[in-house]
């Protein structure tokens, strides 16, 4: 189970969790919900995001659940890939939609970027290229990521070894820390967004 705060200009402003479980059938269970709060428009605004996918044993997505709440709407679909392509269902608030989504690659969740770089021989200047498919755009991305050195991070209190990667996203620059066993410990999201791996009472 893995917390982590989100951050916007020294601010705590929400939170991620990831909880990861082995499937009986073989392959893995990710559970991430994250939860945002901002002020827009004069009010306290809160989003809240759940995505459930599973996975095979090499940590391709197979299938995934997810919800996405803003204020009173909702949206909530189901995805399932069919070798180079995803079928969708998306419903809101009553309206099912159904879509096929083409892929080049076959798709690996952005959340899930560092257990499958835990995978490989890391080294400084070592770039790999990754297909991720984000349920909530239901777009699939490419992210380039170097690794850039390896050193100290604080961490929950204490000072940790750490892979320093960067990552290039449609057009963003992001910096994110990962430690041996792939767990994200700090992550930029883009528009100031900072993830920073914390304890569950923080």
């Amino acid at each position: 189970s893995e917390w982590m705060g989100l951050h916007f200009k020294g601010e705590r402003v929400g939170l991620m969790h990831l909880e990861k479980s082995a499937r009986a059938e073989g392959g893995y269970r990710y559970a991430l919900r994250t939860r945002l709060r901002f002020a827009a428009l004069g009010r306290q605004q809160r989003i809240d995001l759940s995505v459930d996918a599973e996975l095979d044993p090499a940590l391709t997505l197979q299938a995934f659940d997810f919800s996405l709440g803003a204020g009173p709407a909702k949206l909530t679909g189901r995805g399932e890939v069919e070798g180079r392509a995803i079928q969708l269902s998306l419903d809101t608030g009553g309206q099912t939609a159904t879509r096929r989504i083409d892929l080049n690659h076959p798709p690996v969740l952005r959340a899930n970027l560092g257990p499958v770089l835990s995978r490989q021989t890391l080294a400084v200047g070592e770039r790999f290229v990754f297909h991720t498919f984000d349920p909530l755009t239901q777009r699939d991305q490419r992210v380039e990521i170097t690794v850039l050195g390896r050193g100290p991070l604080a961490v929950m209190g204490r000072e940790v070894q750490a892979w320093r990667l960067e990552q290039r996203v449609g057009g963003l620059v992001l910096e994110g820390w990962i430690n041996d066993r792939g767990e994200m410990l700090r992550q930029e999201l883009g528009m100031g967004l900072v993830a920073v791996r914390e304890t569950e009472a923080e």
